[in-house]
């Protein structure tokens, strides 16, 4: 019998001294009612009061984490090659299809990633929107999925229902995955992967429901697809196999997956193009790989609190904590700890991951002799844990001499979502487990960790929300910057690997009209405006000049400034910065939301007001009027006349 088949034990009600009721019997009945329905009998009318309402404000976390994410990816999500992407675009564009798609990348064969890739080259001039939109809209089938079926759990009532909505959720959707959830190349794989390995747990706990192959046939072709998304996928294979052995599946019948995954393996390491570039990442040095694995799995604890001690993980992030106050008790715990222990934030972290490993071990190796039968939920969560902790091994196997290198690198936010995915999992699976004790205070433990956990997870949320603007200011900087015939290299670093790279992927870009240069606007540069220049008093913009620098087309100017009345009537133009003879010296682009904002978080999704542009030339006092142009009706509109520089 499961965890959440067993008959919830009722609590007896609170006892009485003198006709008042004990507080901490009051107490305890309250939070061992955090499973019970708030609709079900009870010993208590305020312990069902008190579970409705515990449930509401989960319900209530949930939804703020899901929306102010949507928002954040809706407000900031890039829309201009980043990062790794600069590299990458040169071997797509550069060998004819289907070879482009099928070459190694970073270790990796992301076939089905480059395939869509690819076609957005071909159809929508690599605007980024077709990766963003699969990958978000992976990333929302995989939440929605979850959380239908831990709603759904029998068994368990309305407040454990609503963790189990909100457990995966913060798992997903939390934004100290900024990095992936808002680069649209990282998106496309990392949750096209996720969704696969989803997929492929209901299908395995399908296949345990009837005697039919059709369902593991299904469950291997999902780790398939997700083998040729991006690395880990290859560890979809074991997870399925070991959720099948859970699930009492033959052997003989988990040969499929078996099997499926020796061909993939074969195909993976000797067939594809870059072989050797596959099998020369490994390296076998089993206590130093399981180091690494620990480490890496703890990411989510270094990332939100163990990191902010010194040395910190992300030194602004301490920096700002310290600055508001509020959330300075967590850099002072964290020191506290290590102060305590005598044991750096990092060695920390390890024993996290251990002790996060060794858990799960024991409580499946104990369903296993028990012969337990596992819910659906059960399942899923048994699964996302077995795959994020083969993709621990994985990359450290694969990545060992990388991270030893790079020692910080084990706790980057492009890592991020598997160890997340391992948490989530084990969350979900101690959320039924809490009901099979007898005694009240794994409840009381466990509730008070999961009212606590999106108070602990919000200042990472809100930080990275700001990141995102950060990065996405730069994107469109260097996207006015291109535009405007410039490298401004200090924005280049931040968003590209290398410049030569950039600058060499960059010409690609704007022989065939992709990406920034996608808008025929830009060959109008150092072009005279032939057209109209109307005034206007329905706009008001404040514009000022930044910083100067040195450019291929003599010194480079950088502009900012903010449309603040009247945003709503540009459209279907672009913004140019004019000489005195209606030469179109360069291009601006709107970069960020505006003032008024306290913080990135908010819960919608606001026009974006502010811009910044870039102009090149030797005059340094040149007059520059900022003007909206319209190609299609050949007008224009003065929106401000700028300051000599």
């Amino acid at each position: 019998m499961s965890v959440v088949d067993r008959e919830v034990p009722r609590i007896p009600p609170a006892g009485r001294e003198n006709g008042t009721v004990s507080r901490l019997s009051l107490i305890s009945a309250q939070w061992s009612n955090f499973g019970e329905s708030p609709f079900a009998g009870s010993s208590s009318r305020l312990s069902r009061i008190f579970s409705a309402l515990l449930g509401l404000a989960l319900l209530g976390w949930a939804f703020f984490y899901f929306v102010s994410a949507l928002c954040a990816i809706g407000n900031f999500a890039w829309r201009q090659p980043m990062f790794d992407q600069w590299r990458m675009y040169q071997t797509l564009l550069a060998i004819p299809f289907p070879h482009n798609v099928l070459v190694l990348e970073n270790g990796h064969h992301p076939i089905i990633p480059n395939t869509i890739r690819y076609a957005e080259v071909q159809w929508f001039a690599a605007d980024q929107l077709l990766q963003i939109g699969i990958g978000i809209s992976c990333a929302l089938m995989s939440v929605l999925i979850l959380c239908l079926i831990g709603w759904r759990e029998r068994g368990v009532g309305f407040g454990a229902r609503s963790a189990a909505v909100m457990l995966p959720i913060l798992g997903i959707f939390w934004l100290a995955n900024a990095r992936i959830l808002m680069h649209g190349n990282e998106a496309l794989h990392a949750y096209l992967l996720v969704l696969s390995v989803v997929v492929a747990a209901v299908f395995t706990y399908r296949a345990a429901q009837c005697e039919t192959n059709g369902w593991l046939v299904a469950a291997s072709a999902a780790c398939a697809v997700a083998m040729f998304c991006f690395g880990p996928g290859v560890a979809s294979f074991p997870a399925v196999i070991a959720l099948g052995i859970l699930l009492r599946i033959s052997w003989r019948r988990l040969v499929i997956p078996g099997a499926t995954l020796v061909i993939l393996l074969l195909i993976y390491l000797y067939a594809l193009p870059g072989d050797e570039g596959v099998r020369s990442m490994l390296s076998l040095r089993p206590w130093e790989s399981t180091k690494i694995a620990m480490t890496w799995l703890s990411s989510p604890w270094a990332t939100e609190w163990l990191g902010l001690a010194q040395p910190p993980l992300y030194p602004q992030m301490v920096e700002r904590f310290n600055a508001e106050g509020q959330w300075q008790p967590m850099v002072v715990s964290a020191n506290a700890l290590v102060s305590a222990t005598g044991l750096p934030w990092r060695t920390l972290s390890m024993l996290f991951g251990f002790a996060g490993t060794i858990y799960f071990g024991i409580r499946t190796a104990y369903t296993f002799l028990q012969k337990s039968k596992l819910t659906l939920l059960q399942s899923l969560a048994t699964m996302l844990c077995v795959f994020a902790l083969a993709t621990s091994f994985v990359i450290g196997v694969g990545r060992l001499s990388y991270f030893s290198e790079h020692s910080g690198q084990v706790f980057a936010d492009r890592y991020l979502i598997w160890p997340c995915l391992f948490w989530t999992g084990l969350a979900l699976l101690t959320l039924g487990d809490v009901f099979r004790a007898r005694v009240q205070w794994p409840r009381l433990v466990f509730g008070a960790c999961v009212v606590a956990l999106p108070l602990a997870l919000y200042p990472m949320h809100d930080y990275a929300a700001g990141w995102s603007s950060v990065v996405y200011n730069s994107s469109q900087r260097m996207a006015a910057s291109a535009r405007s015939g410039i490298v401004d290299a200090d924005v280049v670093t931040s968003i590209a690997d290398i410049v030569p790279e950039y600058t060499k992927t960059l010409a690609v870009f704007k022989q065939r009209n992709l990406a920034m240069f996608a808008d025929p606007a830009w060959r109008l540069l150092d072009q005279p405006w032939t057209g109209s220049i109307d005034a206007t008093t329905e706009i008001e913009v404040d514009a000022y000049w930044m910083e100067t620098f040195d450019s291929e087309r003599g010194t480079a100017h950088h502009l900012r400034g903010i449309v603040k009345r009247g945003v709503g009537k540009l459209r279907n133009g672009f913004l140019a910065l004019l000489t005195d003879d209606n030469r179109i010296a360069g291009f601006a682009e709107f970069s960020f939301v505006g003032k008024g904002k306290k913080t990135p978080l908010f819960l919608s999704l606001p026009r974006k007001r502010g811009f910044d542009g870039y102009v090149a030339g030797t005059d340094s006092t040149a007059h520059y009027r900022l003007v909206w142009l319209r190609l299609d009706s050949g007008r224009g509109t003065l929106l401000a006349d700028l300051p000599r520089k």
